[in-house]
């Protein structure tokens, strides 16, 4: 009886330990991690992105703690979106005036969530229904659709983003490329006025 308790005793103090060693080995792979804005900083299809942080002042949040979920829009989301605001906005050096700035930070706080969630993480929000992020963008969400393998963002508009790369691990969260640029109402009204403007010139 003795020795089967010395046994279990063992077994525990074993079981213990294991699990000690293991939650150390992954403190330690995450503090190895870059943050999410070095993440940004080294990924080639994401420099315009870069560009965009760093005009907006929020190179500095996506360094800091956090347990953040980045939608990141690559280079080909942000020269789509250019092209769709027409011959005012060639470059990310155009949004230069403080409304254009305020804008363009809505925007990309747009595309954060203060939860890490990894693609598993949004399938099971998906099939509990519970599939409406909140962002950094105070009062704002996104809509999640999981179809397989398949990841899809919704904002405001009509057309959602796809995630084409996902799960790219952080020290302070993960990043999931997406293929377009999501947009809050704010970001739409703005397009629609740059519409109504060209009306008034024609």
């Amino acid at each position: 009886m003795k020795i089967e308790k010395s046994i279990q005793k063992l077994m525990f103090l074993m079981v213990l330990f294991v699990g000690f060693v293991s939650c150390d080995d992954d403190d330690d792979n995450n503090e190895d991690r870059p943050t999410t804005a070095e993440v940004v900083a080294d990924e080639n299809d994401l420099s315009l992105l870069e560009l965009a942080l760093d005009a907006a002042g929020l190179t500095a949040t996506l360094d800091g703690e956090g347990n953040f979920t980045v939608f990141a829009p690559t280079n080909s989301a942000f020269i789509n979106l250019l092209n769709e605001l027409g011959d005012d906005y060639d470059s990310l050096d155009d949004f230069d005036e403080d409304v254009e700035i305020d804008l363009l930070r809505n925007i990309l706080l747009y595309h954060v969530v203060g939860v890490d969630y990894d693609s598993d993480d949004l399938a099971r929000l998906d099939d509990d229904d519970d599939d409406e992020l909140a962002t950094l963008f105070a009062g704002n969400t996104l809509d999640i659709d999981v179809d397989g393998d398949s990841v899809q963002i919704g904002d405001e508009s009509d057309v959602d983003a796809n995630v084409i790369n996902a799960n790219i691990r952080t020290s302070n969260g993960v990043v999931h490329k997406i293929d377009k640029i999501l947009l809050p109402q704010e970001a739409i009204d703005f397009l629609n006025s740059l519409d109504d403007d060209d009306d008034d010139n024609d």
